[in-house]
């Protein structure tokens, strides 16, 4: 028997549909379901301080990450302490 592959239609979301509806619902709401008719001046304006608000949640983000590479550093420490008390323990070393 071959593999089974799942209806294409709206009840099916792709893994990009997932990760870009859990960055920002209401992008993947009018991204999915556009509106019928032009956007207004406002509407306009609105989607330009949706980016410029994503802009900035994102570098907040990215400066949180690089800002702290103590605790990743702390990790691969922990890591060889115990890989070499692994390797005492066997005998190894």
């Amino acid at each position: 028997m071959g593999q089974r592959t799942p209806p294409r239609g709206p009840a099916w979301a792709t893994a990009a549909e997932l990760g870009e509806y859990a960055f920002c619902p209401r992008a993947w709401h009018y991204r999915a379901h556009p509106p019928a008719s032009a956007p207004s001046s406002e509407d306009l304006e609105r989607e330009r301080y949706g980016l410029e608000f994503h802009a900035r949640a994102l570098s907040r983000e990215q400066s949180r990450e690089h800002s702290s590479p103590g605790i990743a550093g702390l990790g691969v420490l922990l890591f060889l302490a115990g890989a070499l008390l692994l390797l005492y323990l066997l005998g190894v070393v």
